[in-house]
């Protein structure tokens, strides 16, 4: 796997894209600004974009002419459809482990960091360094968490299995 760097107007978004990203653009041109272009994007060589959509609109805001690129050449058609699916439902399915994520906020905040430059809004943050870390995820009544569907919990407000 190689990284080029590529003129950004070389790349071709695709139009068919299902993810409606435009709401995320301050967020990551904020991230952007923060930490750099970390994650290069997926491209064909004929400037066909796989994967990368948010990041290149965030990057033509924040003023970036030139973006890392990785070469996709040896995906075929449907597989380059069905990966664009993939990578950002799988994102979608992950979930937070709210007790790990509030210490890296207590931390962060000990450390005198900007948290907003975590993308969370300040009112979630604030919602999460008072999150109880004895909060058993399920509202009240026992059971098995792996049969519940994912709820709003009553104690922190926010959604766990």
């Amino acid at each position: 796997m190689q990284i080029e760097t590529w003129d950004i107007e070389r790349l071709l978004p695709y139009a068919g894209t299902p993810r409606k990203n435009d709401r995320a653009i301050p967020k990551m041109v904020e991230a952007i600004q923060a930490y750099g272009f970390r994650v290069p994007v997926l491209a064909r060589s004929t400037g066909d974009v796989i994967d990368g959509h948010l990041r290149i609109k965030a990057a033509k805001h924040a003023g970036l002419t030139e973006l890392p690129v990785i070469v996709c050449d040896d995906m075929t058609d449907q597989q380059v459809k069905a990966f664009r699916i993939n990578v950002n439902k799988m994102a979608e399915l992950a979930q937070w482990d709210f007790d790990l994520l509030t210490v890296e906020f207590a931390d962060l905040k000990e450390l005198g960091f900007d948290l907003a430059l975590t993308g969370f809004d300040l009112p979630e943050i604030d919602k999460l360094l008072d999150f109880d870390l004895d909060c058993d995820g399920i509202g009240g009544e026992g059971g098995d968490k792996k049969e519940k569907p994912l709820i709003t919990c009553p104690k922190c407000g926010f959604k766990h299995e």
